[in-house]
């Protein structure tokens, strides 16, 4: 009888050794799980940031305006009868 009381104290100290500490455990289940919700908050941001995106984008097509601004500011574009002045320091 004694000897069945070890075997299954035996166990169960191997058990809670997997509960706890072995694959597939409390501390490892813990560790994807902040894993998770740190890759979920720069998800979060990449979508924010590509929404932004896709509504310039909207609006660089659909809004003559913003696009004749976009190509003044950044690619230095001017209108026809305009006249560019550089101002230099």
């Amino acid at each position: 009888m004694r000897f069945l009381w070890v075997i299954l104290l035996g166990l169960l100290l191997f058990l809670q050794y997997k509960l706890w500490w072995g694959q597939g455990g409390v501390r490892q289940v813990q560790k994807l799980q902040n894993n998770v919700a740190h890759q979920l908050a720069i998800n979060s941001l990449w979508h924010q940031k590509n929404n932004k995106l896709v509504k310039k984008l909207d609006d660089l097509k659909h809004h003559r305006e913003s696009l004749e601004e976009y190509a003044r500011q950044h690619m230095g574009m001017i209108s026809e009868g305009e006249v560019f002045y550089r101002l230099v320091d």
